[in-house]
Formats: C-alpha cells, structure tokens, sequence
C-alpha cells in the first residue's frame, strides 16, 4: 500500500518538506527479508520532481507480517507540486 500525505496549504510551511509518503510491505514469502524501497515523482513532461527512500533499518520483515515506512520527499523536490505519477522500485537486501 502507498499513500501520499499532503501538507495543508493553508498554513505557513515549506510545501515539499511536508509532504510525506507511508508504504506498507508485507512478506509474502518463506524467509525473513531486509528491504529497499524509493519512490519517484514525476512530471508530465517526464522530469523527475520528488524522491523519497527507506526500508529494513534494523529487522527484516518476518514471514507472513507487514512493516510500515514513513518517507519525506527531500533534495530533488523544487517541483514537486508539478506531480502526476510515481514509480516505486522494491529491492531486497
């Protein structure tokens, strides 16, 4: 599951660093793993806008249980607000 979380934008914040993404793994398989996970942002004209990173900092996602990750979009991010897709890349560690 990924859901983006958007700042109000009626008060006083510096837009891309509010905006957080939460990603929910679950472990399908047989073995405990360790995960990478990014998300980018893009633009209609193709222009990567946004990036946010994280995964397994300390456990590995057990058999048959779900880990949850809280992202911030920062460093690409001037034009994030331009966003209209995403592409999410999972590795294993």
């Amino acid at each position: 599951t990924v859901q983006f979380l958007f700042p109000d934008t009626s008060k006083m914040v510096r837009f891309s660093n509010a905006i957080k993404v939460d990603v929910s793994l679950s472990n399908i398989g047989t073995l405990s793993q360790k995960v990478g996970v990014a998300i980018a942002l893009y633009a209609d004209d193709g222009a990567l806008v946004g990036v946010a990173s994280g995964g397994s900092k300390w456990m590995a996602i057990k058999p048959e249980r779900r880990s949850f990750y809280t992202m911030k979009f920062s460093d690409v991010d001037s034009r994030i607000s331009e966003a209209t897709r995403f592409r999410i890349t999972l590795e294993t560690k």
